[in-house]
C-alpha cells in the first residue's frame, strides 16, 4: 500500500482499506512521540508479542539478553540459582545467596529483553520469586522464531 515508514501514513494518496484513517494517523503520531521519548512500554502494550522484535533497532541501547538457571522446572518446588544479564557490553550475574535480590532494581531499567523460552520459563519464574518486579518492557523470545525456521530442541542444540 506504499506505507514503509511512519511518515508515509500522512501522505494523502495512501489509504488502507477497512480502517478509520483518523485513528491510524493518531496512533502513528503517538508512536513517533514514543520513539522520541524512548518509551518502550508504549510499544510493549501496542504490539503483539510476536512483533516486539521490530522495535529492536529503536531501543537497542536499552536491550538485555536474559537467562536464568534454576534447581528445577517448577517455580513452587525450585528456586533460581542465577540470573544472567548481558546488555551488549557488560555481563552481570545475580547469584542466589549473594546478590540475586539486586535483579529487582536492575531488570526494570531495560527497554527490551531478549530470551530463549523466557515467556514460558524465565519471566514466570522471576515473577514468582520477585512479585514486586515490574517487567513492562518489550520482550523478544527467540524460541518462537527458531521454531518458525524449523529448528527444534534447546538453545545449545540450536546453537550447534
Amino acid at each position: 500500500m506504499g506505507v514503509n515508514r511512519w511518515e508515509d501514513v500522512f501522505c494523502k494518496e495512501v489509504r488502507l482499506p477497512y480502517v478509520r484513517w483518523e485513528y491510524v494517523c493518531e496512533e502513528v503520531e503517538r508512536s513517533i512521540e514514543a520513539i522520541q521519548d524512548k518509551d518502550a512500554s508504549y510499544f510493549s502494550n501496542k504490539l503483539p508479542p510476536s512483533e516486539h522484535w521490530r522495535a529492536y533497532k529503536e531501543f537497542k541501547e536499552g536491550v538485555a539478553f536474559l537467562d536464568i538457571e534454576t534447581t528445577g522446572l517448577l517455580p513452587d518446588r525450585s528456586y533460581i540459582t542465577m540470573v544472567g544479564l548481558f546488555d551488549g557490553k557488560k555481563y552481570r550475574a545475580f547469584i542466589h545467596g549473594i546478590n540475586i535480590d539486586e535483579v529487582v532494581d536492575v531488570l526494570p531499567k531495560f527497554k527490551m529483553i531478549i530470551t530463549f523460552n523466557g515467556r514460558r520459563f524465565d519471566v514466570p519464574f522471576l515473577l514468582k520469586k520477585f512479585p514486586e518486579i515490574e517487567i513492562r518492557c518489550l520482550h523478544t523470545d527467540l524460541l518462537y522464531y527458531t521454531r518458525r525456521l524449523g529448528l527444534r530442541g534447546g538453545l545449545k542444540n540450536i546453537e550447534r
